[in-house]
């Protein structure tokens, strides 16, 4: 953590994915509590910063940086919606590094699919609670989730196209692949691809 934040510098933001996919299944969010679902970091920051946490009940963060309060004005009631999380990833152009793991796991390429309205998505809603320390709201999450009767999983052979070591670079980390890419470049890109082939993520 003291090398991500020596890095972003005063005038950076940081991100860390504190996922938490229980809301889904009728369980309240505790943002203090729930558990990350996408890593052991993110629960050693949560016992540590849950207050850097933000709201939204499945796709979380902790928030370190100059634009803390700009994430925490995030849309919460709707997880890739033009207000969300993602949204202000986009606008400030944010870098996505994937640490060891493959780019077909960016929750942002989601937030792309939902603003293309693909067709093996759509719209569900979830009714549940979000609590914080004895504060308990009753929120309606809007989900854009994938039909159960089609494979949705992302071809990572697709996301690796768009490589072109200045916007969306592979690098090394011992025996594993990691990638930097930008918001913007990701989302444009795909936007293009998608425009003329809606499946073009999973085909």
């Amino acid at each position: 953590l003291n090398f991500l934040l020596k890095r972003i510098g005063k005038k950076g933001t940081i991100l860390i994915p504190t996922y938490n996919y229980d809301f889904t299944k009728g369980r309240i969010f505790d943002r203090d509590k729930s558990k990350s679902n996408v890593g052991s970091f993110g629960n050693y920051l949560i016992k540590r910063y849950s207050k850097n946490r933000t709201f939204e009940p499945i796709f979380n963060h902790i928030v370190f940086g100059k634009l803390k309060s700009l994430i925490f004005n995030s849309q919460i009631d709707e997880s890739f919606g033009n207000k969300s999380v993602f949204s202000k990833m986009e606008k400030n152009d944010f870098k996505v590094v994937c640490f060891c793991c493959s780019p077909s796991t960016m929750t942002l390429i989601h937030f792309v699919e939902k603003k293309m309205n693909v067709k093996y998505r759509y719209n569900k809603y979830f009714i549940g609670y979000l609590k914080d320390k004895k504060n308990k709201k009753k929120i309606t999450l809007k989900y854009h989730v994938g039909k159960k009767k089609i494979d949705y999983s992302l071809k990572e052979e697709k996301i690796l196209d768009l490589i072109d070591q200045k916007n969306f670079i592979e690098s090394t980390y011992g025996r594993f692949n990691c990638y930097s890419v930008r918001a913007k470049y990701l989302i444009n890109e795909l936007k293009r691809k998608i425009k003329n082939k809606n499946n073009y993520l999973i085909k």
